[in-house]
């Protein structure tokens, strides 16, 4: 069970990350693949945050990070004190330990001279994933130690146009619609063809999702601003009903 609790952590990991040293353009390619987030624009915060608190169905996350943006700790009701993470001395992260209620994970990590994650070791689940990158800094093939083969390719602007595996392959097309960005996912693989919609706001954050046959009535955003633009706080809320509300603290 405790693998399976991991390897589910992992895969919620798996879509977060880059380096320290590119830019993450999370409002204009939300889904681009990615490694493991350590830094705050790899999470999609602008500025300098110094801590970040995330409230959703009940659960609040805090993440604190240092002032060069790399992440120092993460507080969740899952654990039993605050995440950690370790860097060498090229601010790169190495090491990451968490403390769950009954008991502790630790994943180790090896990066490339730019500082992205080529390496990333799972060690209580027995899970080794590698990934490769093109000069631009975007992943183009990911595998990992359970035969998991994945390659991505790109459109002109730098975002997400196809994945391919043994499982199949999905194309990636994007448009606006009702003020947001629209992605839509059409997936082939050997025993179906589906196609979702995914829609996102100004700071990557996933508001609604529907299929050709369900129209989804997407939540309403409210955005409280610094003097220089920074976003204070962001609430998602659906028909006056609460959803999701992150607050931001600045160095």
């Amino acid at each position: 069970m405790m693998k399976n609790l991991l390897l589910f952590l992992w895969i919620g990991f798996i879509t977060l990350g880059v380096n320290a040293q590119l830019k993450f353009d999370k409002s204009n390619a939300p889904e681009n693949p990615m490694s493991f987030a350590y830094t705050a624009n790899q999470m999609g915060y602008f500025g300098q945050p110094k801590t970040v608190s995330k409230t959703s169905y009940g659960n609040t996350f805090v993440y604190e990070f240092f002032k060069d943006g790399r992440l120092k700790s993460c507080t969740s009701p899952f654990y039993a004190k605050p995440s950690e993470y370790e860097y060498d001395d090229s601010k790169c992260l190495v090491k990451n330990i968490v403390h769950y209620k009954d008991a502790i994970s630790i994943s180790l990590f090896e990066a490339n001279s730019d500082g992205q994650v080529t390496r990333y070791d799972l060690t209580d689940a027995e899970l080794v994933t590698t990934y490769n990158y093109n000069d631009k800094g975007l992943m183009v093939n990911e595998k990992n130690t359970d035969g998991l083969n994945v390659a991505y390719e790109y459109d002109a602007e730098g975002r997400i146009s196809k994945s391919k595996s043994q499982f199949g392959e999905t194309h990636f097309s994007y448009s606006k619609e009702r003020g947001y960005l629209k992605l839509t996912k059409r997936t082939v693989s050997k025993d179906r063809e589906y196609t979702y919609h995914y829609y996102y706001d100004d700071y990557g954050n996933n508001v609604g999702n529907d299929t050709p046959k369900e129209e989804l009535a997407l939540p309403q955003i409210l955005v409280k601003l610094d003097d220089v633009g920074n976003a204070l706080e962001i609430k998602h809320s659906h028909n006056d009903r609460f959803i999701e509300a992150t607050t931001f603290v600045y160095y």
